[in-house]
């Protein structure tokens, strides 16, 4: 007898860049060549969730439609002891923004965030803000020291409808400050300055990639 699995996705999940239903389709024409597949959207799922073997939770897009559902989904992943292909365990997006606004209150050193009109004063006075989605997210913050070489490439791959955020400008110009501030720049470091870099390895894939990325570095 084929083992059954639960794949829960929502085909009509649109998303810029991506064609998710597509994904979901050829994913359950493979698996149906191996098992016994039940596909449906996560609302409709409790009634056949016992009388399969694996649980698979694909592309539904952000909870915040149905996060009552989602929520007590979970519950019954962990108090049933069901069988799923993801895990549930994590901790931060994949719960929502509301450890940032905890950790905010807290006083740690991360973005300031508030969820209410009555809390904007918390924020530090800055010429703009980012409004984001408090379950879900709607973009993209590039968070490594490369990935504003691909910001282009990233954006084009996301779509139009996500932001993609490079906090490098930001982080720059903060630099700038500290190190007037301290009294760490030089008088005669004005204007555009020579760059040399220095690899330990084979610089041949370096060069590579800095021509993919910007010919000007080469």
């Amino acid at each position: 007898m084929r083992k059954k699995i639960l794949y829960l996705t929502d085909l009509y999940y649109r998303a810029k860049g991506r064609n998710y239903f597509e994904e979901d389709l050829w994913l359950t024409s493979c698996l149906k060549d191996h098992f016994d597949v039940v596909l449906c959207h996560p609302t409709n799922s409790e009634s056949f969730e016992k009388d399969v073997d694996m649980i698979v939770f694909r592309n539904t897009g952000g909870v915040s439609g149905f996060k009552d559902v989602y929520d007590a989904f979970v519950k019954r992943v962990k108090t049933q002891h069901l069988r799923t292909f993801n895990e549930f365990t994590g901790k931060a997006d994949m719960m929502g923004k509301q450890y940032l606004l905890d950790l905010t209150a807290a006083g740690y050193p991360v973005i300031p965030t508030v969820d209410t009109k009555e809390d904007i004063g918390q924020l530090p006075d800055v010429p703009k803000y980012v409004i984001k989605p408090k379950d879900g997210a709607d973009s993209i913050g590039l968070g490594c020291t490369h990935y504003p070489f691909l910001k282009d490439v990233i954006s084009r791959i996301a779509g139009e409808e996500v932001r993609v955020i490079d906090p490098a400008p930001s982080v720059a110009r903060h630099l700038v400050d500290v190190m007037e501030e301290r009294k760490l720049i030089r008088g005669d470091a004005a204007g555009e300055q020579d760059i040399e870099l220095v690899s330990s390895g084979d610089p041949a894939p370096l060069e590579r990639i800095f021509r993919m990325i910007n010919t000007e570095l080469v």
